[in-house]
Parts: structure tokens; sequence; C-alpha cells
């Protein structure tokens, strides 16, 4: 049976795992309409914080992730779902260097000059290393989705990503600012760690 996270647990985490989230993002994560609502609950108990300026967003506050480690062993435990999101995680690991690869590949060209995005042939090939890398994220994001419901959102936004790449928008590529394929990657990357209690030291030695 699936693991349901709490809803507001499900809201800090995605403040914690992501640093500063825009309000689109939280909602996009969580799946929920009233992300805003619950931030602002959060908010009041001192758990996260609003930040204006170029990176805007919600972030969580340091009393916000000494309360999120404790909810987070707590439902790791409550999940028992450690075996699959591990195995998961593993099969995610073995596909990662591909996704910065071909990242790398959109950003410049292999003889070091920056990508503009005005050759066509080339654009293709790196487009075909994406689309690549997705068919093998499916069956991982399916797999956790199924184990722990608060994964249930990833596959959608690198689905939803790619199709902003295959339209020509480059932005959805690796872009910072908005949920691009490359963000969320690095979301569902650090979702995973933190969820098995893992850093990045550790993932070195044992990959």
């Amino acid at each position: 049976m699936t693991f349901v996270s709490d809803p507001s647990f499900h809201t800090l985490h995605v403040t914690r795992i992501r640093g500063r989230a825009p309000i689109d993002s939280v909602r996009a994560a969580t799946g929920r309409h009233d992300a805003l609502q619950l931030l602002q609950q959060l908010a009041a108990v001192g758990h996260v914080e609003y930040h204006t300026g170029r990176a805007a967003g919600w972030g969580a506050t340091p009393h916000g992730r000494e309360a999120h480690a404790a909810l987070l062993a707590a439902e790791r435990a409550a999940a028992a779902a450690d075996a699959h999101v591990r195995q998961a995680y593993d099969a995610f690991v073995a596909v990662n260097h591909e996704l910065i690869a071909a990242c790398s590949a959109h950003q410049m060209r292999d003889d070091g000059t920056l990508n503009d995005h005005r050759d066509k042939a080339y654009e293709a090939k790196v487009l075909d290393r994406l689309d690549a890398v997705h068919e093998q994220a499916r069956p991982i994001c399916a797999a956790l989705s199924s184990a722990m419901g608060r994964f249930g959102n990833y596959g959608t936004r690198l689905g939803r990503a790619l199709d902003g790449v295959r339209a020509g928008a480059h932005e959805w590529f690796t872009s910072l600012v908005i949920d691009s394929y490359h963000t969320v990657w690095f979301e569902l990357h650090e979702d995973l760690l933190q969820t098995l209690g893992l850093d990045r030291a550790t993932e070195t030695a044992d990959h």
C-alpha cells in the first residue's frame, strides 16, 4: 500500500529539499491547491519564511529544518519503504550521469563553444539524449510513487518540462528559475538522498 504523507509535512519537505521554492513549484510538487495556506500555517509556527529578491521563494527556517529532520525520521519509520526507495535510488544514480551529460551538451557544444541552439541537427541529437533519459526515469518515478505518495508528481513534472523542450522553449531544459527538467531532476535527487538519510559524500563512496 502506498504511504501518504501528511500535507503539512510534505509542504515543509518541498521547501527543505528545494532551498527556496516559488509558490507555483510548491503547488506542482505537492499537487495541492491549498499550498499557500499550508505555507502560511507553517510560517505561523516559525518553520518556513518567504524570501524576496532574485531567488524569491519559500524556505525552511533553522527551526523548520530541525522539525523537518524529526518528522522525516518518523515518516521513514512509518512508511517502511526504505528497500523500495533504495532500489529506485540506485536506478536513478545509474542514469544521473546521462542527464548531466545531456545538460552539458545542451549548454556547450563538443568544441567547447556555447550552444546557440541554431543548429537543428545538433539540437535534435541533444533532445534524443534527453528523451533517452526520460524513458529510464519514467519507471523509476512510477516505482517511487507506488511506495510513497509524495514522490507521485515527479514523473508528471519531468514530462511537462520535456514537453517544453520539445516545443522549442530551451529554458525548460536547464533554467533555474522555473521547474525545468534539470531543476526537477535535482529536486528528486535531493529528495532521495534525504529520504534515505544519505549525503553527497556517502553517495560518491557508494557509487
